[in-house]
C-alpha cells in the first residue's frame, strides 16, 4: 500500500484532484465542440447571405 491509501483524508485529496483534472477536460471539449458549432452555423449563415 501506499502513503495515499495509508491515510484516508490523502486519498480523498487524490481523488479530488483526478476528478478535477477530468472535469478541466471535459470542459475544454465542451468549449472546442460549441466553437466548431459556431464556427459551423456562421459559415451557413454567411453563405446564405451571400447567395441572396
Amino acid at each position: 500500500m501506499n502513503e495515499a491509501e495509508k491515510d484516508p483524508k490523502q486519498l480523498d485529496r487524490v481523488i479530488a484532484e483526478n476528478e478535477n483534472q477530468r472535469q478541466t477536460g471535459s470542459d475544454i471539449r465542451v468549449s472546442l465542440w460549441a466553437i466548431g458549432a459556431a464556427v459551423l452555423i456562421g459559415f451557413g449563415v454567411f453563405g446564405w447571405l451571400l447567395s441572396r
